[in-house]
């Protein structure tokens, strides 16, 4: 049997929206075969939940496939009603199972999100936890964020997505065996990108920055007389620090940033080594990780390529 070479999509935003159906029409049209599976419905800042505890819906979405397919490329999308992390799962192990028994995924891709996934955000992101699942599974993985809610300069992060997932779709088919690459291919390491909603065309390799949440727990209730107070997790003030070189601060500059982050937990056997994360975070001249090779011109979305 000759397997299908696809690219996987997820997202925690819900499978039809905006983010994720705009690039899927972006890398269709350049002749990329996809396989999507995303959550039915937002779930976002579920990290890595997994649904454990009933059954879960897999759904195949023929009406959006043919809505979005651009090209005569292979196109499954899947919604599935669960997490986002469990949508990664859903991949791995129907791999295992069979379900998607003619299809090999060479990259992955969780995105694009609609606010940013900057600093500790990382560990609550839906997003990141659905790219970090796929990481840990073996499979080379982009987390992407645009750092608006309400979906300004959704353009021109698509552009950018767009590009750069082109590129590593090629370069993960290479014959290459630094040690770096071998990191990112093996699922030791994964990239998280975020673009300012009034991005300035600039690029940065950082790591992780400074940003806090004040004022984020509403009272709706004060429960008087009684045990229970209703509450919210909203509208919170952000407190950043915009620190050279770092995520928080290269999206405060309107710079889009980079970051490289290790998938599996610190002490594990699988943890990059510091030389790998070290090489893995050095720039190019023009700002992005060097071991990449990474360009983008705005004006093709890496079709040159």
């Amino acid at each position: 049997m000759i397997l299908q070479r696809v690219l996987f999509l997820t997202n925690d935003d819900g499978y039809d929206s905006e983010g994720i159906t705009s690039l899927i029409s972006e890398l269709h049209a350049q002749g990329i075969p996809l396989l999507v599976i995303a959550p039915s419905e937002n779930r976002s800042a579920s990290s890595l939940s997994l649904t454990l505890h009933r059954d879960l819906i897999l759904e195949r979405q023929r009406f959006l496939e043919e809505e979005l397919a651009r090209s005569d490329a292979p196109l499954v999308i899947h919604s599935l009603d669960g997490s986002p992390a469990d949508c990664s799962l859903m991949l791995d192990y129907g791999l295992r199972d069979g379900l998607f028994a003619e299809m090999m995924p060479l990259l992955a891709h969780s995105g694009v999100n609609l606010g940013a996934n900057v600093s500790q955000d990382v560990l609550h992101s839906g997003t990141v936890g659905a790219a970090r699942q796929a990481s840990m599974t073996g499979i080379p993985t982009l987390a992407s964020s645009l750092c608006s809610f309400k979906g300004v300069g959704l353009s021109s992060a698509i552009s950018l997505v767009t590009s750069l997932l082109v590129q590593l779709w090629g370069r993960v088919q290479e014959e290459d065996v630094s040690a770096v690459k071998a990191s990112f291919r093996e699922g030791r390491i994964y990239l998280n990108l975020n673009v300012p909603s009034e991005w300035n065309g600039d690029l940065a390799t950082c790591s992780l920055g400074i940003r806090e949440y004040r004022n984020a727990l509403q009272i709706q209730s004060n429960g008087s007389g009684e045990d229970a107070v209703t509450c919210r997790l909203s509208g919170p003030v952000i407190h950043s620090e915009a620190v050279d070189g770092t995520d928080v601060g290269a999206i405060e500059a309107g710079v889009a940033s980079l970051s490289v982050l290790p998938t599996w937990p610190y002490s594990h056997p699988l943890f990059p080594t510091t030389q790998v994360l070290d090489a893995a975070s050095i720039a190019d001249s023009e700002g992005w990780p060097a071991w990449i090779g990474f360009r983008f011109d705005p004006a093709d979305d890496g079709r040159s390529r």
